[in-house]
Order: structure tokens, then sequence, then C-alpha cells
């Protein structure tokens, strides 16, 4: 699956027919795309953001995945799903057994902050939403400065 990987470093208009496939197809179906993955999170929204803003390539990935691609449907992390979407009051309303007492350092990486003008996704310099989310089933989050790849101090 190396290919998969790389596709982006070794051929530009493939790595934007494969997610734009996806996003073709979930227009089809009428629905929004959610992943667990970061990194296909950020493929997809470079997708997106790339072929809104060049008509010309839009075209020539609908004519190589032979399908219409309005872009009309969002490309979304489960976090922003889980946060934005369920919150967390539901969060704690569902909770069956108590995670007080555990502790945790979130961890977002840089695909899902970085660009922020592409993934739009919670502030890039210090995320939250994961936090929350944690917080929500009673885990005290310990702070690192470094949760989103940032070069700080320790």
């Amino acid at each position: 699956m190396l290919w998969g990987v790389f596709v982006h470093v070794a051929n530009r208009e493939l790595a934007l027919s494969l997610p734009g496939r996806n996003l073709a197809l979930a227009e089809q179906m009428g629905l929004n795309m959610v992943t667990p993955c970061p990194a296909c999170f950020l493929h997809h929204k470079t997708a997106q953001y790339e072929l809104k803003s060049d008509p010309g390539l839009k075209n020539k990935i609908e004519q190589n995945i032979e399908m219409p691609l309005n872009l009309s449907r969002s490309a979304k992390h489960i976090l922003s799903i889980i946060h934005d979407d369920a919150g967390t009051a539901l969060i704690k309303e569902k909770i069956k057994t108590s995670l007080k007492g555990l502790k945790a350092v979130t961890y977002y990486g840089c695909y899902l902050v970085r660009p922020p003008q592409i993934t739009e996704f919670d502030d890039p310099e210090n995320p939250v939403v994961m936090d929350k989310i944690m917080e929500a089933l009673g885990i005290e989050i310990v702070d690192c400065r470094i949760k989103s790849n940032v070069a700080a101090e320790v």
C-alpha cells in the first residue's frame, strides 16, 4: 500500500482522482464523507480545496473518474462528527461506565490541523476537540504543548 501513501508526490492528477471519485460517489448517494484516518481526511479535503479552486483541473478529474463532481458534500473527520454533530452533552448522557481517574495526553498530529485553510479543523496551534471529547468521558487531560506537532518548549 506504499503507492497510496506516496501517490500525491508521484502523480498529482491520480492523487486528486482517488479522493475525487469517493467524493463523487458520496454526492451520488446524497451523503457526506466521514473518515477515521487523518491522512485520508487530509487527502479528501485537499481534493475538495484544489478542485474548487481550479475548474480546469476539476474537469480533468471528472474525465478520469468518468463521473460528475459537484463538490457539494463535505468530508469530515470522525472527531468533528462526535464533537460538533453529536456534542459533548450527548456523550455525557450516554456514558455507562465512568472513566474518571484516567489521565490522557491528546495528540492530533499535523494531518488533522494543517494546512488550516484546507482542513478547517479546530485551532492548528492549540486543538481542543479531542480534549473536550475525552473530558466529556470523564478523562483528565494532561497538558502537552506539542499535541499538534508544533515545536514548543516542553
